[in-house]
């Protein structure tokens, strides 16, 4: 009786050790794509330029692709006037970005900025 309680104990370990280490790699590979592959490669369109506004109150980051965490471009301040090309949805979490510009010190910037970060949008055509 004891030999079968150690066996099965033994082989619920295994069990579970080989489960933890398989959500690990999966939760590990998963954060490896979004944060290198995500951030380039976006297709947008570059039709009209819509102006719109960052939310009063509060500065925003531009990032480098339309997910939270791709590298900031620039950080906009509260209020700043930006262009905005076109949207997406983040096809991840089915979050809305918008691909946008900026003026910096005399040059433009382009990037992506989350929806909530934005007001005043007009109506804008899909990336792509």
């Amino acid at each position: 009786m004891r030999k079968r309680t150690l066996a099965a104990l033994t082989m619920s370990v295994g069990l579970l050790t080989g489960l933890t280490t398989a959500t690990a790699t999966a939760t590990a590979h998963a954060a490896t794509s979004a944060t290198t592959a995500s951030c380039s490669g976006w297709s947008t369109t570059d039709t009209w330029e819509y102006e719109a506004r960052t939310v009063s109150g509060k500065t925003s980051p531009l990032r480098s692709g339309p997910y939270g965490v791709c590298s900031p471009v620039t950080t906009l301040p509260a209020g700043a006037r930006i262009g905005i090309d076109c949207y997406m949805t983040n096809p991840d979490y089915l979050t809305v970005w918008y691909h946008a510009s900026y003026s910096v010190a005399g040059r433009g910037v382009v990037g992506w900025i989350y929806e909530g970060n934005v007001t005043d949008v007009p109506y804008v055509f899909p990336c792509g």
